[in-house]
């Protein structure tokens, strides 16, 4: 299952991209999730056909990419500010959107707000 504390070591152990797309495991793109959502690898990037062609996300770069991780029903593929959960039985697909914490500034705002 996947918790926020999950979410938060991905984002903490992928904070930075591979100085080489081979060091990203494609492995865990295995057959059935390549399969089953209609992943497609071409000039280093991958689509993918599950998700609509209007997202940021049918057609990834793969430099763009920090990691990719296998869990038990889902395959994560975490970019900086984002994580993409591909499901590894049926076609689901979710996004995780990394918060933005508030600026120096803005801190100091609410402060005298309050």
């Amino acid at each position: 299952m996947i918790t926020k504390k999950v979410i938060q070591e991905l984002y903490k152990k992928y904070s930075k991209r591979p100085k080489s797309v081979d060091k990203l495991d494609l492995a865990a793109l295995t057959d059935d999730v390549v399969t089953t959502h209609g992943i497609v690898f071409g000039d280093n990037q991958l689509t993918i056909g599950s998700v609509p062609e209007t997202s940021l996300f049918h057609t990834i770069e793969l430099n763009r990419i920090c990691g990719i991780v296998r869990f038990e029903k889902t395959v994560a593929i975490v970019f900086l500010s984002s994580i993409l959960f591909l499901d590894v039985n049926d076609a689901g697909v979710n996004v995780h959107i990394k918060e933005r914490s508030p600026s120096l500034w803005k801190k100091i705002v609410g402060l005298f707000r309050r």
